[in-house]
């Protein structure tokens, strides 16, 4: 009875149904400890596609609830066109500026009244995201592959299994159904038998951080940015604002 024991337990490791069209899918099981960096990557190796010819990528959250919107990708400071303050690991607050005259208009939905004029979403460094965390079923995985923009729609759904597959998995995500080619120039014929086979997967990037306290700094972060708007817009005392390069306010320096 005891040695029997193992098999009563179960763990939900995530089923992604990932399509291009209905000719070209992939049913993927993976970790819910999978980051979306890991998950990028393994995409990549499902449909067969060379990572040298990628030239960016990010994840799309679909029916996504929050009143701010959340964007995942590889944040490199270098790249981020606007403003951006850390508030934890990996967690950014994208906005516009607090000391800016006349914001000019925003691609993300400002969720303040015209007098404060700020917008704001969340930008997460998927390097530091596990599936299990992400508040969406449905994703869409964006590319551009070779100078050509490309989308595979993402759908996850925990599953069952027993315990003694959980290192199994965790560690190597399996491929246990795949149908056509990326690329259909060589064939008219779809793959629609099975393939069971195993690709190993580094965990060097996992980096786990508390959603509560993600949830909590966001909150407080954009609390900061709006109470250094009002002061601005009322002129309550002289400019302190740093920009992230550490150089005085780009905008109350034009005016001193």
């Amino acid at each position: 009875m005891m040695g029997n024991l193992p098999d009563t337990f179960t763990f939900k490791p995530i089923l992604i149904h990932a399509s291009k069209d209905n000719q070209c899918t992939r049913d993927i099981l993976v970790s819910p400890f999978m980051t979306l960096f890991q998950l990028h990557k393994f995409i990549l190796i499902a449909f067969e596609l060379n990572e040298k010819s990628i030239e960016y990528h990010h994840f799309n959250l679909l029916n996504q609830l929050e009143s701010i919107k959340t964007f995942y990708e590889v944040i490199d400071h270098q790249e981020i066109d606007g403003f951006i303050t850390p508030v934890a690991p990996g967690v950014y607050i994208e906005h516009t500026h607090p000391h800016e005259p006349l914001p000019l208009f925003s691609i993300y939905k400002p969720i303040h009244d015209d007098v404060i004029q700020m917008s704001f979403r969340m930008l997460r460094d998927e390097r530091y995201c596990t599936l299990e965390t992400v508040p969406s079923r449905e994703i869409t995985y964006e590319f551009q592959y070779d100078t050509q923009p490309y989308s595979i729609h993402l759908t996850l759904q925990s599953v069952n299994l027993p315990i003694h597959f959980l290192e199994e998995i965790d560690s190597k995500p399996k491929i246990i159904h795949k149908t056509g080619h990326f690329f259909q120039l060589n064939t008219n014929n779809p793959l629609n038998k099975s393939i069971n086979y195993y690709l190993p997967l580094s965990r060097n990037c996992r980096k786990y951080i508390d959603e509560n306290r993600v949830k909590q700094a966001f909150r407080i972060g954009i609390e900061n940015l709006i109470d250094e708007r009002k002061k601005f817009l009322l002129k309550q005392k002289e400019c302190q604002w740093v920009e992230p390069t550490g150089e005085k306010c780009i905008y109350c320096a034009l005016l001193m």
